[in-house]
C-alpha cells in the first residue's frame, strides 16, 4: 500500500507491506521542496515516484525516483530541460524492451 501526501512542503510515500506489516518512508523524497506529481505502480511491483521541483539553475524540471518491490530507491534521474525553459508537468510509462 502506498500513501502519497506533504510534510511540510516535502513531498512524501509511505509504503506498507501488507505481508509484514511493517511501514517506512520511501527513501530519496524527503529532501527536496516540490510538488508530488505521480505515484505509479507496476505489475512487477516496482515504483515510480515523479517530483517536480526547482533544479539547481533555478529551473523547474522532474525528478523520476523508482524503487523496487521492497520499497528500495534504484534510480533517481533529473529531467534536464534546455535552457531558458521548464518542466512543468510529466507521467511515467514503463517501456518493454526485448534483450536478444
Amino acid at each position: 500500500m502506498l500513501i502519497g501526501g506533504y510534510f511540510n512542503r516535502v513531498p512524501v510515500v509511505i509504503y506498507y507491506a501488507l505481508a509484514t506489516e511493517k511501514t517506512k518512508i520511501l527513501p530519496g523524497l524527503f529532501n527536496e521542496v516540490g510538488e508530488l506529481t505521480q505515484v505509479r505502480t507496476y505489475e512487477d511491483g516496482t515504483i515510480d515516484v515523479l517530483i517536480s521541483a526547482l533544479n539547481i539553475k533555478g529551473q523547474k524540471t522532474i525528478w523520476v525516483k523508482n524503487y523496487d518491490p521492497d520499497g528500495e530507491l534504484l534510480s533517481n534521474q533529473a529531467l534536464e530541460p534546455e535552457d531558458n525553459k521548464n518542466l512543468i508537468f510529466a507521467r511515467s510509462i514503463k517501456l518493454i524492451t526485448n534483450c536478444n
